[in-house]
């Protein structure tokens, strides 16, 4: 049913009213929507073109499936049902009658239910993926991109048709073109932002290929790091225009904290981040839990306002824009771990080109061709590559998020065999601190903690002095006094 043809009926529902159409009894709410299935939902060769998944209906509509709240398939019904009849047994040896089917909400839910049932694809399955017992493909979901032309296969560059076989949830809003010409003015531009260091623009080639992939196993996250109008937006800005703005998020870190906050990353393969600050510390804790679980894979369950929550994973690649390192609360050192980081340096303020961005929309399928290109390098070695020029960037970012990591890097060494007291080392700590410029050093308690979290293998023990016994740790020791006073006092 079209959207026009919706709106007629919803809105002026005597005007070419339908004619009356029998379907089966209100009793038999899985026949009722079999038959709607048949007229609404079904493809030139009979394909199911109405899917249900993990609390959420899929419409096909051509290339892909995009999730439907559930209130137009509920508003399709009510007006499909609104004229309908149905046979009704006779009391005693009268014969049946046809009478008017009446919908209410009752028999409307019935047939949702029904709906559900009929299009039900279980939980744990993961877009994109084949349906319908599809054993003819020989192509795996997870190798393959669909355009607006067809689907990509992005190792042999082979483009075979779209079909409703294909449970995708989003598609690229261009065309596929093998022979498109270099995007020259997207070189152009990168070499304005990074001169001749090739490794960030080869890095920056990967992620772009990682991301327009369906690819996550990598468990990776971007980092942007530049001056203000230093070229974050604009990049950011053509990524999501060759995503399709409606595949993408843009939350802030402070919002990822809050209860909907996941709520509009269902979905969607990119989330840009251009505003990287956080307030207290509770709320940067959070922010790391909810970041280290979506870029690692984990399953979530995510609260949905007036709508049932939904549970899975999340198929999202973060990018962070910001002017200068976020400051992480993560005393393992995993957080920093999951980034790919590139740095800008130049500043193109007040000589900004407000066009520049549609400018580079028109080489999409250049630029695509580029990402597909890094992505090949990426899945030939396997990983990411950090650039030189963004190795001290890197480790700024580890101290930042985990000092006693730095601490311990700068004024300890780890062996199982050393030994150090622990008041000795507290003290330590605490002059480090100082030295740093932090405000406090915190509690032994709390520096105990994230020592261990630091240095997994920690052994707290009690050697006997003589008669007493002192607290030590096993597997640490302060490097030596001359080179603790070098460090703390030059």
């Amino acid at each position: 049913m079209t959207d026009r043809r919706l709106l007629e009926l919803i809105f002026n529902p005597n005007a070419d009213k339908p004619e009356p159409k029998i379907v089966p009894p209100p009793t038999d709410p899985m026949s009722v929507a079999r038959r709607f299935v048949a007229e609404h939902y079904a493809g030139p060769g009979g394909e199911l073109l109405l899917r249900h998944h993990r609390n959420g209906f899929y419409r096909y509509v051509g290339d892909h499936y995009p999730e439907d709240d559930g209130r137009r398939v509920q508003s399709e019904l009510w007006c499909w049902l609104e004229t309908a009849t149905y046979w009704k047994d006779g009391k005693k040896d009268a014969p049946p009658e046809l009478v008017p089917f009446e919908p209410n909400k009752y028999k409307i839910a019935n047939v949702l239910e029904a709906l559900k049932a009929i299009g039900h694809i279980a939980e744990g399955v993961q877009p994109p993926v084949w349906i319908e017992g599809d054993t003819t493909t020989p192509i795996s979901a997870g190798e393959i991109v669909p355009l607006a032309n067809g689907i990509l296969h992005f190792s042999t560059r082979e483009l075979q048709s779209h079909t409703p076989r294909l449970f995708e949830q989003h598609v690229l809003p261009f065309e596929y073109q093998a022979g498109a010409p270099a995007p020259a003015r997207w070189l152009r531009f990168l070499a304005d932002l990074w001169d001749d260091d090739e490794e960030s623009k080869q890095t920056l080639a990967e992620w772009f290929g990682y991301v327009l992939s369906n690819d996550t196993s990598l468990q990776k996250m971007f980092l942007l790091v530049g001056p203000k109008r230093s070229g974050k937006g604009t990049i950011a800005r053509v990524l999501t225009g060759l995503l399709g703005a409606h595949n993408t998020a843009a939350p802030t870190l402070s919002g990822l904290t809050q209860n909907f906050g996941l709520q509009p990353l269902v979905g969607k393969p990119l989330a840009a981040i251009s505003d990287a600050r956080l307030g207290a510390r509770a709320d940067s804790m959070v922010a790391v839990e909810r970041l280290l679980s979506i870029s690692g894979e984990d399953t979530v369950t995510i609260d949905r306002k007036y709508r049932d929550p939904w549970t899975g994973r999340l198929p999202t690649r973060f990018m962070i824009l910001t002017n200068e390192l976020p400051r992480f609360s993560d005393s393992s050192g995993a957080l920093a771990s999951r980034f790919v980081m590139t740095i800008l340096t130049q500043s193109f303020y007040e000589r900004e080109n407000p066009a520049l961005t549609l400018q580079l929309l028109e080489e999409s399928a250049g630029i695509f061709n580029w990402a597909l290109e890094g992505l090949d390098r990426l899945r030939d070695r396997g990983y990411f590559l950090l650039p030189d020029s963004a190795r001290e960037a890197q480790r700024h970012l580890e101290d930042l998020a985990s000092p006693v990591g730095a601490f311990v890097r700068d004024l300890c060494e780890i062996r199982p065999a050393f030994r150090v007291d622990k008041d000795d080392l507290w003290a330590a700590w605490k002059r480090w601190s100082e030295d740093e410029g932090r405000d406090r050093p915190g509690t032994k308690a709390v520096f105990a903690r994230d020592l261990h979290t630091t240095v997994p293998s920690l052994v707290s023990i009690r050697p006997r002095d003589g008669d007493t016994r002192s607290h030590a740790y096993r597997g640490i020791r302060l490097k030596s006094p001359t080179r603790i006073h070098n460090r703390l006092d030059p």
